[in-house]
């Protein structure tokens, strides 16, 4: 895997049909190298089943472990 590893998010705008507030959004693109790792762990750990599952438990574990150094400084 020594191809260029780079994943392709897109910024999105939505609207929130009951309240009309504006939201962000994102798409992320499972593409190329960061497919081959996301395969890689969907194969290897059998907790995840699919590319949304897997992506959102990365997000939220780095999100916690972000929040833990964050509380650690104060």
């Amino acid at each position: 895997m020594t191809e260029n590893p780079k994943v392709t998010f897109i910024k999105q705008e939505y609207e929130n049909s009951e309240t009309g507030a504006k939201v962000p959004g994102i798409t992320i693109i499972v593409d190329g190298v960061f497919r081959q790792v996301c395969d890689k762990l969907i194969a290897d750990t059998g907790r995840e089943q699919d590319y949304v599952a897997l992506i959102q438990e990365a997000l939220f574990n780095g999100i916690n472990q972000m929040i833990g150094e964050s509380n650690q400084k104060q």
